[in-house]
């Protein structure tokens, strides 16, 4: 089923299917909601999957005007209220982490547990945000194929299959371009630091890196997620920054352990606060 859903940054399209609990997922930059197609079919036998498109990616327009993350999440509970739906379980891939990270702190009662994956908590570096001003003007210029490659050869490992980088080339090439270069401006380069906030988050969380990830190694996400109270960090072995899309049955089931994990905690805690 799809639903057009009008936010503060702007339409968002958005895709559901399965039933149960709600699973809320919100795909990385450069990428849509088919990044999660598969990892959406093993899980959606036993949950509500509920995917968006982010602004200027896929099917969802963008706001034609600057945002950031915090908008993000506030557009995510337009979302989930249009839907009407209270709580979710949150999974993100790069940016979606990062909107998770946001909504998890500025509106927990809605978040009940949290899966980021690859995702950074710091700022670019200068470097980094150097090489992603130069895509602009590419993009402005008409070269959504070569920014694509560019992109896809950050992300994904010298592993990656060949389909890989053709669907990140897809979505670059397919998205309106106005509204891509703004996201890549908002998102990326300006991106705020979340490193500081980590503590503030009450939720389950799970981070989930890849072996081959440059920009988020394990042992970055693991000293990261050490800031969050009782927190995870897990490794997919081989994976770069993009694992639903690289590696999504293994991605499923560090989810579904997560899961479980958190509603056995939830449940030992309710019996201790009856025992009282």
């Amino acid at each position: 089923m799809e639903h057009a859903i009008e936010t503060e940054v702007g339409r968002l399209a958005v895709f559901e299917e399965g039933n149960g609990p709600v699973l809320f997922f919100w795909p990385s930059l450069y990428l849509d909601h088919r990044s999660f197609e598969l990892v959406v079919a093993d899980l959606a036998s036993e949950r509500r999957c509920v995917v968006v498109d982010g602004p200027g990616h896929g099917r969802s327009p963008g706001p034609g005007r600057p945002f950031d993350m915090a908008t993000c999440a506030r557009a995510a509970m337009q979302v989930l209220d249009a839907l009407g739906i209270g709580a979710v379980d949150w999974v993100g891939n790069a940016w979606g982490g990062a909107v998770g990270v946001r909504a998890a702190i500025d509106v927990p009662q809605r978040i009940r547990s949290l899966t980021a994956i690859g995702t950074p908590m710091q700022p670019l570096s200068s470097k980094m945000r150097l090489q992603t001003r130069v895509l602009l003007p590419m993009l402005r210029l008409g070269m959504a194929d070569r920014v694509g490659a560019l992109v896809a050869a950050v992300m994904l490992p010298p592993s990656a299959a060949r389909s890989l980088h053709e669907e990140v080339q897809r979505v670059v090439r397919e998205a309106p371009r106005a509204a891509l270069m703004e996201t890549i401006r908002s998102i990326s380069i300006r991106r705020a630091d979340l490193v500081g906030e980590l503590a503030k988050i009450a939720c389950p969380t799970l981070f989930v890196a890849g072996g081959d990830d440059a920009m988020w190694p394990p042992d970055v996400a693991a000293a990261q997620a050490s800031r969050i109270p009782g927190a995870r960090s897990v490794t997919l072995p081989g994976a770069g920054h993009l694992g639903p899309l690289e590696r999504p049955r293994e991605t499923a089931g560090f989810i579904r352990a997560h899961l479980r994990e958190a509603a056995r905690n939830a449940s030992s805690e309710e019996a201790r606060v009856q025992r009282r």
